[in-house]
């Protein structure tokens, strides 16, 4: 039986198909027309202003329904028919963006269909295209070589596992939740999706001297929240507007032209000191505002997704769960027909109702019951009586945070987030990626993280390689000599490809402290070549920045050469920053995660001195009596923490890591 939608509806003309990519005029039309418009459902205040909801008005016209410009009209299943055609007809090697906006457009088409499963589903499939294609040819490369010239054949990353013929074969409907099960319970999985963008839109422009971003204004998205483990739910999807046009301020313009002039301010000449701090001031000051409103007016009461579920605090999250259990149970009108997901909803907001304001509370509950108005103004109620009693759970501990972005939204720091603050976060570009990744490393992953075995000699290091940073050197030298003796590496030398090779294909983990990410010594191909064991940290300028390549192509960065390699892990930097502030950060993240047998806690030690190379306590103990020091195991919660000795926001915001959660043991 048709939907109501579908009933109002008249049957759309049969149409030829076309030449183009096996897709049909009218298919073509209608993908034009959303690449001229930006939707978002609306909210459940407009909704009871009855206000019209942007979904329905651009599936209305897109359907033929426009009063403005007449077109034959068409049911939502002929649309899904047609766009699913699409993917049949090319299973493979077609356009990536046309892939991106073609599947974006299925799921809002699902969306308004009911299927949010089959919409989850089409969003997951729309990030990392052009990265997974890639990966499969890389290693139908390497195949010919060892068919070929019998080279042997170097195995990274499962092209099975990438659904690179549109099949979707580990990511369907059908296959997705016997994939995600398969994924540690210990993983919180969020993906965020900007909504379809017309393709002339989607371009990437490269100037001629510097990789800049378009300006582009903020958009509406499709935030997913994956469940993992055995006992996982289906993924759940909330789609959230633009922030209101009110304002002329607009948060992610801001943070590209601010991200577009930070080199050239950096490293401008400036009169005297007062002019080059102010200047640090002012980029701090956009750049906090700008998290800020990405957190209270893009995300609003919906940043909650972002927050793990607890680890700590059990016997208390176990109380609200049973409260809105009971709310529900009472409530004889609603009890029968409030689903899994409105319940993981609902718990969800009552668990993170310690960040929420009242009206963020009550926004967000009705947005999840707007039929039920009885039942969402007794679990209100409840939860704002009951918030005194959430706040604990403000410091308790959680999962891994694992956070899929959409490449075009990979350089607005997200863990720079409050509710993220000292949390374990970590990137990937898709769910594929992850999975694949999971795949090469689940034999050393134990609750969640990949487990490496600490040693005298576990890691290496390359420092100023260009012998421009002598100051940096300086600190990074004592810094090492004094808590790390045993490494060994390369001070002030430009390392081989052999030297590069070897570090990062025989230790667990590899210091790069110089300008950039490394690439200029070995190139970013020889790196997809190999299978590489290191965890790599970058702590150079713009070292995890991804880079827009031109066209329609998606940027690309090195941290997806390392992850097309197996690398577990990449730490580095989304865009420019200063030595100073940095190598404090990087002393301060390697004592705290690596373990030393020196007496004292970095925290000791005089960092005045430490400027200047030398090593000295705070604590003139003569005697210098050995004290217990506590290390960090979870390197994301290490790196979290260490964030706070960064003078300027703008270098905490700018760290990030990708890959897998790694644990380092005794």
């Amino acid at each position: 039986m048709s939907s109501p939608t579908e009933s109002a509806l008249r049957e759309l003309p049969s149409s030829r198909p076309s030449q183009h990519l096996g897709v049909d005029s009218q298919l073509q039309r209608n993908i034009s027309y959303l690449g001229k418009h930006q939707f978002a459902p609306a909210s459940p205040e407009q909704q009871q202003r009855g206000a019209p909801d942007l979904t329905k008005i651009t599936l209305n016209k897109l359907l033929g329904r426009s009063r403005t410009k007449p077109r034959p009209p068409a049911t939502l299943k002929q649309l899904e028919t047609q766009l699913n055609e699409f993917f049949r007809v090319n299973q493979l090697n077609i356009a990536v963006s046309e892939t991106t906006s073609i599947r974006k457009i299925l799921a809002i088409v699902c969306i308004a269909n009911g299927k949010e499963l089959e919409a989850c589903c089409h969003l997951i499939a729309s990030h990392a295209n052009c990265l997974r294609q890639q990966i499969f040819l890389r290693h139908l490369k390497s195949k010919l070589r060892a068919d070929i010239i019998k080279q042997p054949m170097v195995l990274n990353l499962d092209p099975n596992h990438l659904d690179v013929d549109n099949r979707c074969s580990i990511t369907s409907s059908k296959t997705v939740m016997s994939t995600v099960k398969k994924l540690p319970s210990e993983w919180y999985v969020v993906q965020v999706t900007a909504v379809h963008e017309p393709l002339k839109d989607s371009r990437h422009r490269i100037q001629n001297e510097e990789y800049s971003y378009l300006l582009k204004p903020t958009h509406g998205l499709h935030l997913v929240v994956i469940p993992t483990g055995e006992n996982a739910i289906d993924p759940i999807c909330i789609t959230v507007p633009k922030p209101d046009g009110d304002s002329s301020y607009d948060l992610r313009t801001e943070i590209e032209k601010l991200l577009n002039n930070n080199k050239s301010d950096l490293t401008a000449v400036y009169c005297n000191k007062d002019l080059y701090w102010k200047m640090r001031k002012k980029q701090n000051d956009q750049m906090s505002i700008a998290i800020q409103e990405l957190e209270c007016s893009w995300l609003k009461e919906w940043k909650i997704l972002f927050q793990a579920d607890y680890i700590d605090n059990l016997d208390l999250v176990q109380d609200i769960h049973s409260m809105i259990d009971k709310l529900i149970a009472d409530d004889n009108t609603s009890r029968k027909t409030i689903s899994q997901r409105t319940r993981w909803l609902l718990k969800k907001i009552a668990t993170s109702a310690w960040y929420l304001k009242s009206f963020e509370i009550e926004r967000a509950v009705k947005y999840v019951l707007p039929t039920q108005k009885k039942l969402a103004k007794n679990i209100i109620l409840s939860i704002i009586a009951k918030n005194k009693v959430i706040e604990p759970l403000k410091d308790a501990k959680r999962k891994v945070l694992l956070l899929i972005l959409d490449e075009c939204l990979d350089h607005i720091s997200f863990e720079s987030m409050q509710l993220l603050k000292h949390q374990p976060v970590t990137r990937f570009p898709s769910l594929h990626i992850l999975y694949a990744l999971f795949e090469q490393h689940k034999s050393s992953i134990k609750n969640g993280y990949k487990i490496v075995h600490h040693s005298d000699n576990i890691g290496t290091f390359i420092v100023n390689p260009s012998l421009d940073l002598m100051h940096m050197e300086t600190r990074i030298r004592s810094f090492l000599n004094h808590w790390l003796p045993k490494w060994e590496g390369l001070y002030g030398i430009k390392p081989d490809i052999e030297f590069f090779k070897k570090a990062l294909m025989q230790h667990e983990i590899l210091m790069y402290n110089g300008h950039g990410s490394g690439v200029q010594f070995m190139k970013g191909e020889d790196i997809e070549r190999m299978r590489v064991i290191a965890s790599v940290l970058l702590f150079g300028c713009s070292s995890l920045k991804l880079l827009p390549v031109g066209g329609r192509q998606a940027p690309y960065g090195v941290s997806y050469q390392y992850l097309m390699a197996c690398s577990p892990c990449i730490l580095g930097m989304l865009w420019e920053v200063t030595d100073g502030d940095i190598d404090r950060m990087t002393a301060e993240f390697m004592s705290k995660w690596i373990p030393s047998k020196v007496k004292k806690p970095w925290s000791d030690v005089d960092k005045v001195s430490w400027n200047r190379g030398l090593i000295e306590y705070t604590n003139k103990d003569k005697k210098l009596t050995r004290t217990i020091i506590e290390n960090e195991q979870d390197m994301l919660l290490a790196v979290a923490i260490s964030k706070d000795v960064c003078k300027q926001f703008m270098t905490s915001a700018a760290i990030v890591m990708r890959g897998l959660p790694i644990k380092l043991v005794d």
